[in-house]
């Protein structure tokens, strides 16, 4: 605002009225007038609503125990193919369960096999030391005169011994690791077998439950549209 303007400004002029104004504002007063006669007379003739309950068909007795679900009704959604799916499904879990057996027992084999060798041959080995010991001992018993020919056999035979220990010690670890290897390679075989079994059931599982779920999706939307 410029400090020429005038603080305050000339009065307005009122507008004439004419007779239609006239008119219509009596027609509004009249209308008021009505309507709130109308909303006075709705309110003291007002009826108190019963609360009663009306049961509906849907409506079913509802107790505070929950009702027991049947094992036959978890599967109510599900078609033939869905059973065969979870019969195959089942079979693989059966073949799956073999397998792990098996693999345990094949474990313990191995283990009994290190087990052996490590104290078993220990201890045999121990008792030949033992007795090629007491049979190369040069002290005879008095009364008793050594020849050279004796000690000379003796000596072979301390010699032969040795060398038929070697060859048995070779001849068992060769067995000994012909017998560990073969049963890592069932483990092996056994192992994928396991993992293939698992993953084909699995997804027979997978998709057999999805079908039923899509059924029971469809059913309560169609329940929920109906209502």
């Amino acid at each position: 605002m410029s400090y020429r303007q005038p603080l305050l400004q000339a009065p307005h002029k009122f507008p004439i009225a004419t007779a239609s104004d006239d008119a219509v504002n009596n027609g509004n007063k009249k209308q008021l007038v009505t309507n709130s006669f109308t909303n006075w007379r709705r309110y003291f003739s007002r009826k108190k609503d019963s609360n009663t309950y009306i049961k509906l068909d849907d409506d079913t007795k509802r107790s505070d125990k929950d009702e027991a679900v049947g094992v036959l009704r978890l599967f109510q959604f599900a078609d033939r193919l869905d059973f065969v799916l979870m019969l195959l499904a089942l079979c693989l879990m059966l073949l799956h369960t073999v397998c792990i057996l098996a693999s345990l027992v094949l474990f313990g084999r191995v283990t009994g096999l290190f087990a052996i060798q490590s104290f078993g041959d220990n201890c045999y080995d121990q008792r030949q030391n033992s007795t090629i010991a007491i049979k190369n001992n040069n002290t005879y018993p008095e009364g008793i005169e050594l020849n050279i020919f004796n000690n000379v056999s003796s000596h072979e035979m301390h010699h032969n011994s040795d060398a038929v220990l070697l060859s048995t010690l070779a001849t068992s670890m060769s067995s000994f690791r012909k017998k560990v290897m073969d049963i890592v390679y069932w483990l092996f075989i056994i192992g994928a077998v396991e993992f293939l079994l698992g993953s084909i059931e699995n997804f027979l599982w997978t998709i057999s439950t999805k079908r039923q779920i899509c059924r029971m999706s469809v059913s309560i939307f169609r329940s929920l549209v109906q209502r």
